[in-house]
C-alpha cells in the first residue's frame, strides 16, 4: 500500500482514508457506517467513514479477504487516530 491520505469533513461527520492510488472498481458497505472501496483485484483502496466515531473492525478473516497484513492494519489504525 502507499502512503495513507485522510480527508475529513467535520461539519458532515464524514472521513475518507485512502490507502492506495489504485482506481476504485467497486464499493461495498461493510457496516452501516463504513463503506470500502476496492480495486479490480479485490484489494482495499479506501475506507469511507459515515461517522467519525466508527472504527474498522479487526478480525483475521476480514484482513485476509482484503489482502491486508499487520503493517496495513497499523496504517488504518494510525489514520483512525486522526479522526478522534
Amino acid at each position: 500500500m502507499t502512503k495513507t491520505q485522510i480527508s475529513i469533513d467535520k461539519t458532515q461527520g464524514l472521513a475518507y482514508l485512502q490507502l492506495s492510488k489504485e482506481q476504485v472498481a467497486s464499493t461495498r458497505s461493510l457496516t452501516s457506517t463504513i463503506n470500502i472501496d476496492m480495486d479490480v483485484e479485490g484489494n482495499l483502496v479506501g475506507i469511507e467513514y459515515l461517522s467519525l466515531t466508527t472504527r474498522f473492525p479487526k478480525n483475521a478473516e476480514l484482513l485476509q479477504s482484503f489482502h491486508l497484513d499487520e503493517s496495513d492494519w497499523e496504517m488504518i489504525t494510525a489514520g483512525e487516530r486522526v479522526l478522534s
